[in-house]
């Protein structure tokens, strides 16, 4: 087979059509052609560029054939067969501009779809803004065939300006055409740059070409992790290697000694005060035996959590599986105190905190911080949070005069080269035919000068990396994305942290976690739960749940992989701060038998208005099929929606909301299909707020009346609907967040009884763990009375009397009478203000 470091990132002609199969090694070792740490590396990589390009590469083919026939072809039949895309054929390049950080990039003018030629610019700039369409960082192809049928391919991304930029021209400025701006994904080398002047700018003056687009696939999502691989193709540096993947896959890889090289010091110990009452010394040994009851008796973790902090200190590798509200960040945080506070003075490294989402990566950075914690250093630009915006590594640096003398230097040399460029790119941009008014001799000055201002950009960004290295290697903490490391690999590498902790390790690829897996690390700990949501794919050929893919399973985790094996320390939390009993019974019983409930769950006040906290409101109205949105669900291409789930779900949150209880987001209304997200987000938002928030001076007054008194709440002046109380959300974006009260909107209800992805326990895991308070169920329970989870749920709630035809409203005033809601109309009349239809 054909070494990886050969193998191009982004599908060549030849590749699009080529019949033969790429080679995409089993999940089973034995079947290797690569043995070790080798053969991982080797599978990794084909398997995630399979993964990202193997939809792109089905729909160049599709797209070139199209260019051939030049007759009808059917979009949608297609999308259903090879993904979610979009096209735009007749395309062409209206201007060539110079990004001063990211070189040449080219506008691309193409024809508005249809239906956004006869609305307001309006209209046309929400709807672009609302869809994944042409989103920064999309992978982006320009295809065309020339007169001698030479297929032409420019691999490219979408400009992250694209949808906020001022210019005149855009996405939505124009009924007629819309405006993209692209740039190139690989290096301007000359030979690619002989190719762009002759095939493109000269040969597309001729005739237009095709501009694909696709939504779910970010070009910094694998493009980093793929280089990574080549590299490490040549000198494999992944840290405990031999556990990861043993030479020999019948023997189980093991560490020789499995305490961190910081700690093998004779005289070392930890002091674990930051986890004790009173913060009193405590110590412990990796030498000697230690006093776990002691340790348990002094500390303020629960039992399970003071065994997963222990494991981890003292282990190079350790896994915590924190099962829902066990909270597995506060101890993950705990750890890192723990580590902070012990890390011997001559050793001089940060800890490299990493996962896949900003969001998770925020809260366990922000909990940190909220616990005393400094020397923090968040990397990265994505990041949401007020509290961490003062810790971006951005605000730190700090440039020398000698850096700030080389830097004016390069500037003025960068200025004069950017200004020729741009005269030239001018001349291209007004000729009558593009390329046209350059001869040979411009092409080549041009070429060379692009280069020159590439070499340039570099010598600024070593420079740039060189003032964060200083930074960084100062810092006590290091947070940022695995993506985000991915595209910084080489200034981590100079920095060389020696522990790593990885948030939400059970719903990261593997070939991502193995690309945070710095040479330079000693001690490894991946916090997560393979029980809940495992890595998303597109590609459902080698899904773990189809049966074209189980013998692939790219998307089991090496959090779960590890979790399996008894040379790896594994830890589970069992005490959930969570949800009500009646709640958490639902998962207890399914899948995590040792879960116990702790702390506040048993003194939670029942749920306003409602006679019962959990309750599933069975139907059988028929879900539909829907097509315009981004996301691929079920395999299809298309979401899913469900009209009547849609205004019940609506109507108990009006109703929920008028109890006065539940505002500031304290309800969740979650939905799998991301046609229902939008369906119920309509509704909600064309519903004014009738639940007006207490003035801030009368908070306590309504606090202490609010019993007594039915409502007493004051306009607060603004024009709010409903949406602005409620949190919105799919099952997949909810995990690790939590809510009051939950509404879940299943949405799919059909006489077939298919259950799509929601026969999958991880994700029915998810769906049923987000609710504090109460939860309410709205769905087709015979659709999912196949699945044996489902089974067990629906078996539990009949036995509880938690499911039927009707929600049992309850008045707070009149709680001795309650009232049936079948309809979303039956909350109308029975609760018109959230209260009865008696005189209260």
């Amino acid at each position: 087979h054909e070494q990886i470091s050969t193998i191009t990132t982004f599908p060549t002609v030849t590749d699009v059509f080529s019949k033969k199969k790429p080679y995409l090694p089993l999940l089973d070792p034995h079947t290797w052609h690569l043995p070790g740490i080798k053969g991982l590396i080797d599978r990794q990589f084909r398997l995630l560029r399979e993964e990202n390009l193997y939809f792109p590469r089905m729909a160049l083919r599709a797209e070139f054939f199209h260019l051939r026939e030049k007759g009808d072809f059917n979009y949608g039949e297609l999308q259903r067969h090879i993904g979610r895309y979009n096209s735009y054929p007749d395309a062409s390049f209206t201007r060539y501009l110079l990004n001063e950080h990211k070189g040449l990039e080219f506008e691309v003018r193409f024809n508005q779809p249809s239906f956004l030629t006869d609305v307001d610019v309006g209209h046309r700039k929400r709807w672009w803004q609302s869809t994944k369409r042409f989103d920064g960082g999309n992978l982006v192809y320009l295809i065309f065939e020339d007169e001698d049928t030479q297929k032409h391919i420019l691999h490219c991304e979408c400009s992250y300006a694209q949808k906020l930029h001022g210019n005149h021209r855009n996405l939505f400025s124009d009924p007629k055409y819309g405006y993209v701006r692209v740039r190139l994904t690989t290096s301007l080398y000359s030979s690619l740059f002989d190719n762009l002047m002759k095939n493109w700018i000269v040969d597309t003056s001729k005739s237009s070409f095709t501009i694909l687009d696709f939504p779910g696939t970010k070009v910094h999502s694998f493009e980093p992790a793929l280089k990574t691989f080549r590299g490490m193709s040549k000198w494999p540096t992944i840290p405990f290697d031999t556990l990861f993947a043993p030479r020999d896959p019948d023997k189980p890889g093991r560490l020789e000694n499995t305490v961190p090289e910081y700690a093998t010091r004779p005289d070392f110990r930890y002091n674990l005060r930051s986890v004790i009452r009173r913060n009193k010394n405590f110590y412990m040994s990796p030498h000697e035996p230690f006093d776990e009851k002691a340790f348990k008796e002094a500390t303020y973790l629960d039992e399970t959590q003071a065994d997963a902090a222990i494991n981890s200190i003292k282990n190079k590798l350790s896994l915590i599986q924190g099962p829902p509200g066990t909270g597995k960040t506060f101890c993950g945080v705990s750890v890192a105190r723990i580590l902070l506070d012990n890390i011997p003075e001559d050793y001089k490294s940060p800890i490299l905190c990493v996962s896949s989402t900003n969001k998770a990566l925020d809260h366990f950075l922000e909990t940190l911080h909220n616990a005393g914690v400094y020397g923090i250093i968040r990397v990265g630009s994505r990041s949401e949070s007020e509290i961490l915006k003062p810790l971006n590594l951005t605000g730190h640096v700090a440039k020398s005069a000698n850096d700030r003398l080389k830097l004016s230097e390069l500037y003025v040399q960068s200025t004069k080269h950017a200004d020729g460029i741009r005269s030239i790119l001018r001349k291209l941009y007004n000729a009558e035919v593009p390329g046209q008014e350059l001869d040979e001799d411009q092409k080549d000055i041009l070429g060379k000068k692009l280069l020159a201002h590439q070499r340039l950009g570099y010598a600024t960004e070593n420079i740039d990396i060189a003032c964060q290295y200083n930074v960084l290697t100062e810092a006590k903490v290091i947070g940022m994305t695995i993506s985000g490391l991915g595209m910084r690999r080489k200034l981590l590498e100079r920095v060389g942290p020696k522990i790593l902790i990885c948030e939400e390790a059970g719903a990261t690829l593997e070939a991502h976690m193995l690309t945070t897996f710095l040479p330079s690390l000693e001690q490894i700990i991946l916090i997560g739960d393979h029980l809940q949501l495992f890595p998303h794919i597109n590609n459902f050929n080698m899904d773990r749940m189809h049966p074209k893919g189980k013998d692939y399973a790219f998307n089991v985790s090496l959090f779960e992989r590890l979790a399996t094996k008894a040379e790896v320390q594994l830890t589970t939390l069992q005490g959930q701060r969570r949800m009500h009993p009646s709640i958490s019974r639902l998962i207890r019983t399914t899948l995590y038998p040792s879960l116990q409930d702790v702390g506040p769950v048993f003194t939670y006040p029942e749920v306003c208005g409602m006679k019962r906290r959990l309750f599933w409101l069975d139907h059988n109205e028929i879900s539909t099929s829907f097509e315009e949105i981004s996301e691929i669900e079920d395999g299809s291409g298309n979401s899913l929606k469900n009209e009547f789930e849609a205004d019940i779900a609506v109507a108990l949150v009006t109703h929920l909301l008028r109890q006065g209880t539940y505002m500031d987001k304290k309800i969740a209304i979650i939905t799998p299909y991301g046609a229902q997200k939008v369906e119920i987000g309509h509704k909600l938002s064309n519903i004014a707020r009738t639940v007006r928030k207490p003035k801030k001076e009368f908070e306590p007054i309504v606090e202490c009346l609010r019993r007594n008194i039915k409502h007493l709440f004051f306009d607060t002046g603004k024009d709010d609907n409903m949406l602005d109380e409620v949190r919105l959300t799919s099952v997949d974006e909810f995990q690790g967040h939590e809510a009051d009260i939950v509404i879940v909107s299943l949405s799919r209800s059909n006489i077939e009884n298919r259950t799509g992805f929601l026969k999958v326990t991880n994700r029915i895991n998810v769906l049923l763990s987000r609710a504090k308070h109460g939860m309410y169920i709205i769905g087709n329970s015979k659709t999912f009375s196949q699945v044996p989870m489902w089974t067990q749920v629906l078996d539990m709630l009949r036995e509880a009397g938690n499911i039927g035809p009707a929600f049992e409203l309850l008045c707070p005033r009149h709680p001795e009478g309650s009232s049936l809601a079948r309809l979303p109309e039956d909350f109308r009349i029975h609760s018109p203000e959230g209260g009865c239809s008696r005189d209260c």
